[in-house]
């Protein structure tokens, strides 16, 4: 699935951990819903699913410039590895 990225704006999704809280990084989020009018609303991406890497690539070569994984993470962990990407 490909988001666009605007300057000042974020992906426009809502994450539940359905499955962790030990305190350990390891559980399972999901897409809990989208932001109405969000960059991500016409993605494809759909409430339940799991994202697993997200990754940045440049609009001209479609070169991955930048990726994390967020596979088996819980909430937390998940949320700061999309933080950790380069902005917009």
């Amino acid at each position: 699935v490909r988001i666009p990225r605007k300057i000042d704006e974020g992906l426009g999704i809502l994450l539940e951990e359905i499955a962790g809280g030990r305190g350990d990084g390891v559980g399972i989020t999901i897409v809990s819903g989208l932001v109405q009018g969000g960059v991500s609303e016409k993605s494809g991406i759909l409430e339940g699913d799991s994202v697993s890497k997200i990754a940045i690539v440049e609009h001209e070569t479609g070169e991955e410039v930048a990726a994390v994984g967020t596979e088996c993470f819980d909430y937390d962990a998940t949320v700061d590895s999309i933080l950790s990407l380069p902005a917009a």
